[in-house]
């Protein structure tokens, strides 16, 4: 069994042609090391060039029967097919002797020779049994690519397609092998508490609810400058997923499920989040999306990054949103996105400027849209203060993550790990701000904005 392979980045439409010398070393290899009788059966991308058909006529020569193949558990829109040759001639030295030496003759190229054909063309016309036996495989294989192909086109252009047949196809495998027509039984899954046992040594760490405080108990611009402030759209939670698209926040004590559709997080993600609502018009009639902004992360799909710089854990988290973003938008399933932190110089300028402000289910709410002439937007229910440095230093997010130092005036890339928040040490002394209930008029809200603004002295 012969299943060479290397790699044709960047060549990929050619890889047929790139591939002829494998073929010949692993043919040659064949015939050294098979006794008489013995059967090949070799991966090919290529039965149609000069090269190739030459050296399948080789073969054709050595063995008693030869076939090409293409199983059904190979991926059928691309050219990968089987060789299969039953039956070793005795007497094919001198065929064995002429693949070697062209063989060395590969070697002998340089870059700008190659070697066209094993056989001339005129002998393999001559043979009109092989040729037609080529012919007409080629032409199969070529029509069932073109179908598959064309298949694939139309799924990509139109997610929604489904092909219904499978079931079909399920149904008649399973009679066929008499089999019982049964479904796979779900998998078991952890409670949040276990889940938790299982990836920490003390559970109650994580357990815990972020504070709600009134603007006045904030305290003086100094003790923020080593802050990011957070928007929220909903409550900040701490999440834990089970798997299976099951996830649970901590409330009032107890677990409650996320039960807006599907959670995407993977099993054994533990996150600080934001499960909220993207809405696109005043009315509560319209379209509203269920949205989980991650706020920070302690474990992701079971690699753990709570002791890493929090840029650095949020970097990981983008990567993890990328990955789910990628199913399919018909699927019911929570949209997973990283929530973007505001530094002090950011939190005075947004909250310098006035704020759209709509009035839903009898409150009154700001509005903060994703960009600029955006339909959709978010209703700003409360700020969230995130510690990520112990002071003196402060955190300045731009291009680059930027960390300064408020004594010594100086910025510096890359920072040691004794003044960086974990995320358990974040979330103990995080704290939210809570908007409702502090104005019902749209001078009183903007009144309180002003005043959360002084706190954040600019840089």
């Amino acid at each position: 069994m012969a299943d060479g392979g290397f790699s044709v980045e960047g060549q990929e439409n050619i890889q047929e042609i790139l591939s002829k010398r494998l073929y010949l070393c692993q043919s040659l290899c064949a015939l050294m090391v098979l006794g008489d009788g013995g059967n090949f059966v070799c991966k090919l991308f290529d039965t149609f060039t000069v090269f190739t058909v030459g050296l399948l006529y080789l073969l054709w020569r050595c063995f008693d029967q030869m076939c090409i193949h293409k199983p059904h558990t190979s991926r059928p829109a691309n050219s990968e097919r089987y060789l299969v040759c039953l039956g070793l001639r005795p007497n094919v030295e001198a065929v064995r002797k002429y693949l070697y030496k062209a063989n060395e003759q590969f070697a002998a190229c340089n870059p700008a020779e190659d070697l066209i054909e094993l056989v001339p063309l005129a002998t393999l016309l001559d043979d009109a049994k092989f040729c037609e036996h080529i012919r007409s495989l080629n032409d199969k294989l070529a029509e069932r690519q073109t179908v598959f192909l064309r298949k694939y086109k139309a799924f990509a252009e139109n997610p929604t397609l489904r092909d219904t047949r499978q079931s079909d196809f399920r149904t008649l495998c399973l009679k066929y092998w008499q089999m019982p027509d049964e479904s796979r039984p779900p998998k078991p899954s952890r409670s949040p508490d276990e889940t938790l046992r299982r990836l920490v040594k003390d559970p109650s760490a994580l357990r815990r609810c972020v504070p709600v405080v009134t603007l006045d108990a904030l305290g003086s611009p100094k003790s923020f400058s080593n802050h990011l402030l957070f928007p929220i759209y909903g409550k900040v939670r701490l999440i834990v997923s089970v798997g299976n698209g099951r996830a649970f926040f901590f409330a009032d004590r107890r677990w409650m499920p996320v039960i807006e559709g599907d959670c995407p997080l993977p099993k054994d993600t533990v996150i600080l989040g934001d499960i909220c609502y993207r809405m696109r018009s005043e009315l509560p009639t319209r379209k509203t999306v269920p949205v989980l902004r991650v706020l920070d992360a302690f474990c992701l799909d079971k690699v753990f990054v709570d002791k890493l710089p929090y840029s650095e854990r949020m970097l990981c988290a983008r990567k993890l949103c990328t990955a789910v973003s990628k199913l399919q938008e018909n699927q019911k399933m929570l949209r997973l996105m990283v929530a973007d932190g505001w530094s002090t110089k950011k939190a005075h300028e947004m909250l310098s400027q006035p704020f759209e402000q709509i009035r839903f289910q009898g409150i009154r709410y700001p509005v903060i849209r994703p960009g600029a002439n955006e339909d959709w937007f978010y209703l700003l229910q409360q700020f969230y203060f995130l510690p990520v440095l112990k002071g003196p230093w402060s955190l300045r997010v731009g291009r680059e993550v930027e960390y300064f130092n408020n004594e010594t005036k100086k910025c510096e890339t890359e920072i040691s790990s004794d003044v960086v928040y974990s995320f358990c040490r974040a979330l103990e002394n995080g704290l939210c701000l809570s908007l409702q209930g502090m104005g019902d008029s749209p001078e009183e809200l903007n009144g309180l904005l002003k005043k959360l603004k002084n706190i954040f002295a600019s840089d």
